[in-house]
């Protein structure tokens, strides 16, 4: 079974992989090679969260949903990752809701790098 296939049967909606060559034009701090320098190649999967959670008039059913859904895509990441630790392949797992390094506090703006 192939890395696509692994993750289809893990849960994953839709898998892409693509080089990490395609990035280096992005900008520093939010390039793959910033958070693991031996990164050859990105995967990215995604989960449909549910519409229904988008349409209710309060937030509160939005934001539970998205806490759910950031642990389902952490946990199919993880499996996915121990996929490919099991084929020889080494990778880095960045977070569904990605923990900000850098907060500007005037512009309530946050991101993953301080530059």
């Amino acid at each position: 079974m192939d890395l696509k296939e692994y993750a289809y049967a893990a849960g994953a909606m839709g898998c892409g992989i693509s080089s990490v060559n395609r990035f280096e034009e992005a900008p520093e701090g939010f390039r793959p090679t910033d958070i693991f320098s031996k990164c050859k190649s990105i995967v990215v999967m995604f989960r449909q969260m549910p519409a229904g959670a988008m349409l209710a008039e309060n937030p509160i059913p939005y934001t539970h949903a998205a806490y759910m859904m950031y642990a389902e895509l952490d946990r199919l990441s993880m499996n996915v990752m121990r996929y490919c630790q099991t084929n020889g392949v080494n990778g880095v797992i960045v977070p569904a809701d990605v923990p900000y390094l850098h907060w500007e506090e005037a512009n309530k703006h946050g991101r993953v790098s301080s530059h």
